[in-house]
């Protein structure tokens, strides 16, 4: 659909997908800085699927799912958590059952010296945990503080 935009010097046509016919009255009627708002407002609104595209494709993604793992009391387990495009997001661990935050970023935040952050790269985050006790057993989550928030989760038995 073409929009004919008015303005005291200006003649404009713009080809605005989506938008119905009875706002293309109502937009040649208004003058000034009124048209200019609702034009802007309408070329907002219809942002073309490619750049919305685009704009998902910029965010954070998990390349796999955390595993479900089984450990043996007193010994050592590592949960990993790989995410790709994290560019300034930062990455938290946390334990579900007790809603603790473990680690956000490079920092660990619980006072339990058995937990541990390892990482090779800017896209594999390593939770480890040493001494593994019986109250370890749970869900632990791996959180990228984007928005809207992304998180995944996996669960360690212990025996």
């Amino acid at each position: 659909m073409v929009v004919v935009a008015v303005s005291p010097r200006l003649v404009t046509s713009l080809v605005v997908p989506g938008v119905s016919s009875r706002l293309v009255t109502s937009l040649v009627v208004l003058r000034g800085p009124a048209m200019m708002v609702l034009l802007g407002l309408l070329l907002f609104v219809s942002m073309p699927t490619a750049a919305k595209a685009q704009e998902k494709e910029s965010m954070p993604v998990f390349l796999e799912s955390i595993p479900n793992k089984t450990v043996v009391v007193g010994r050592e387990v590592i949960l990993p958590c790989s995410v790709d495009n994290l560019k300034g997001y930062k990455v938290a661990w946390i334990f579900v059952e007790t809603q603790t935050i473990l680690t956000i970023h490079h920092t660990i935040i619980t006072k339990n010296p058995r937990f541990s952050l390892a990482r090779n790269d800017h896209k594999h985050w390593y939770l480890k945990i040493s001494d593994v006790k019986p109250t370890d057993r749970g869900s632990y989550m791996c959180q990228v503080n984007s928005d809207p928030m992304m998180s995944q989760t996996g669960f360690l038995d212990v025996q």
